[in-house]
């Protein structure tokens, strides 16, 4: 039995199966619900309901809780003939604690149409994974809440697409023997987010910011990326991201690129899963901004722990992420448990994250204690 921690690894590490279509849209993890299903047609549903609570949330004193990405997912498939098959997904995030002010704080994560062939792949359009998340990024993205702080899918903005999930994008990937391999291509987009970052109050209350450049607009965005799976265990995976910008009214700056590189491997002997990612990013944080960051991943599920009941397991998470020109850098360790229980229908963990943030001028980022979060989830 495989470490159900890899939930988060993609279907092609764990499966190479792009032809795979419910386990790649829906997720291996959830226990999606078949509203429709005739010889050529297929509604899926499934999702989660998320609660957590947090200690020091934002290593600041402030105790806080509430949801935690809950989301609502629905994939079509219609079988077209000769092994072709149409495909369509929309997955929607929401608050169903009404945790905050914007009450039921509904997004959209997902949103896109495609086509899938098991020799010649899956082309799809809309809001969608990047492929740098599809092929590296994913492989420390594992704890089940403190998760992914210094990869380049989380350090970008809408402006230059980096982000995890941009929208307007058309992508393409297949599996050739041991290789599977992926690109991406954004169009433009106008009136963008051009920065976010967090910043102290006068009471030490940690506030998120946006910052908005008028006029600012994704020009374009393309990527690659690629995976060879040496053995069944041994995945490497590498992808590079190239974005242009119309920086409208932003000073100084007519037209920056925001260029990304990334590499990485995962290793997943019996019950343990061993990963590591490594890059460089220019621009993707705000203009004038490069950045090294690095992550490693470790942890080891213990099976039937919970005999009938499910699985534990245990992890290590670090994130680094430097600034290229001064001594400001995001550096995070985390460590945690969790367990799987039910079928893996109710997921419970406890994640626990020391800051070793510092400054431009070199300081430790004031006020930060170390966080402590209580996770739970239901999926259906």
């Amino acid at each position: 039995m495989k470490s159900t921690i890899i939930r988060y690894l993609p279907v092609s590490a764990a499966t190479r199966g792009v032809v795979m279509l419910s386990a790649l849209l829906v997720g291996a993890q959830t226990h999606a619900f078949t509203a429709f299903e005739d010889e050529d047609n297929k509604l899926i549903i499934s999702g989660r309901i998320a609660y957590v609570y947090q200690w020091n949330a934002g290593g600041t004193s402030r105790n806080e809780h509430g949801n935690a990405a809950s989301r609502v997912n629905i994939v079509y498939e219609r079988y077209l003939g000769d092994d072709v098959t149409a495909v369509g997904r929309w997955e929607e995030g929401f608050d169903p604690f009404f945790s905050t002010s914007e009450g039921d704080n509904h997004k959209n994560r997902h949103k896109y149409i495609g086509i899938s062939h098991p020799t010649y792949g899956t082309l799809t359009v809309g809001r969608q994974n990047t492929v740098l998340y599809d092929f590296v990024d994913v492989f420390t993205d594992q704890p089940w809440y403190y998760a992914n702080y210094s990869e380049v899918v989380q350090q970008g903005n809408d402006f230059n697409g980096v982000m995890q999930r941009p929208s307007d994008t058309i992508k393409y990937e297949v599996n050739i023997d041991k290789w599977s391999l992926g690109a991406l291509y954004g169009w433009s987009r106008g009136d963008i987010k051009h920065d976010t970052h967090y910043s102290l109050n006068e009471a030490g209350d940690e506030l998120l910011e946006q910052h908005y450049s008028h006029g600012m607009k994704r020009k374009y965005i393309a990527q690659v990326g690629a995976q060879y799976h040496a053995t069944e265990e041994l995945t490497f995976g590498a992808g590079y991201h190239h974005g242009r910008v119309d920086a409208g009214e932003t000073a100084g700056y007519d037209e920056p690129n925001a260029n990304a590189w990334n590499v990485g491997a995962t290793w997943t002997p019996d019950h343990w899963v061993f990963s590591a990612v490594g890059g460089k990013t220019r621009n993707a944080v705000g203009i004038d901004k490069a950045y090294d960051h690095y992550a490693a991943f470790g942890g080891y599920t213990f099976a039937n722990a919970l005999g009938s009941w499910g699985d534990i397991n245990v992890y290590y998470d670090y994130n680094l992420r430097k600034d290229q020109h001064s001594d400001d850098k995001l550096e995070r360790h985390i460590v945690g448990v969790g367990a799987a229980i039910w079928e893996g229908r109710i997921d419970l963990a406890l994640d626990h994250m020391w800051y070793k943030d510092r400054t431009r001028d070199d300081q430790k980022a004031p006020n930060r204690h170390p966080s402590t979060a209580l996770y739970a989830r239901y999926n259906y």
